[in-house]
């Protein structure tokens, strides 16, 4: 993988252009908030971070792939047996740390520097770990698949910052999954539903 992205990146830095309606490189970094399609689950904050590259397509369209650290999972509450009878109610939250892909198509809405992009996301499962206060942290990687598949949407603005050739970003975005990311007993086909992500991220960066 450490492989993968040195060649992305390398890649990249060649081919780069300094017009920025042709090629600009990016990196950005925010905070995330993702849930699971569940209703005992709740929205956790995370971190989320990563470079990109944005490519002139002509009319105000542009591609743009990237490379992002995101902490993804969610918060939830259980019940704990203490007695034939008795449950007590605990607090935990689900961690997972993925490397996410997404290729997004962007539009620039006329003359302005406001964007819209939506497009499709690979991610590539790092770790994951439960955090409960009545039991230790422990691995939990094998329950979760290891690649997931989403969709990205949102919207950016572009401040410039000296001349044409360097921009203030920021932007926000809202990720859905497409597939469900569980494996076992987690998995419930008989609602039709599954385990997925979704959620939202706000970030902030510099493109040149």
């Amino acid at each position: 993988m450490a492989i993968c992205m040195f060649w992305f990146v390398s890649t990249l830095v060649c081919q780069a252009q300094r017009d920025p309606d042709k090629f600009t490189l990016g990196a950005h970094a925010g905070w995330d908030l993702s849930d699971i399609t569940k209703a005992k689950y709740t929205y956790r904050g995370g971190f989320v971070g990563g470079v990109s590259a944005t490519f002139g397509l002509g009319k105000n369209f542009y591609l743009q792939p990237e490379v992002n650290f995101q902490q993804q999972g969610a918060n939830y509450t259980y019940e704990l047996r203490i007695g034939n009878n008795e449950f007590r109610q605990g607090k935990a939250s689900l961690r997972l740390n993925y490397l996410n892909v997404p290729v997004l198509l962007k539009y620039r809405l006329g003359s302005t520097n406001l964007r819209v992009f939506a497009g499709p996301q690979m991610g590539f499962k790092l770790n994951a770990v439960y955090v409960a206060k009545e039991f230790d942290i422990y691995n939990d990687i094998d329950r979760f698949k290891t690649i997931d598949f989403s969709g990205v949407g949102g919207l950016e603005y572009l401040f410039p910052l000296s001349g044409e050739s360097k921009s203030l970003v920021v932007s926000a975005r809202h990720f859905s999954g497409f597939t469900d990311f569980t494996r076992y007993f987690y998995s419930v086909p008989a609602e039709g539903e599954g385990y997925r992500y979704r959620g939202f991220s706000f970030l902030l960066g510099v493109r040149f």
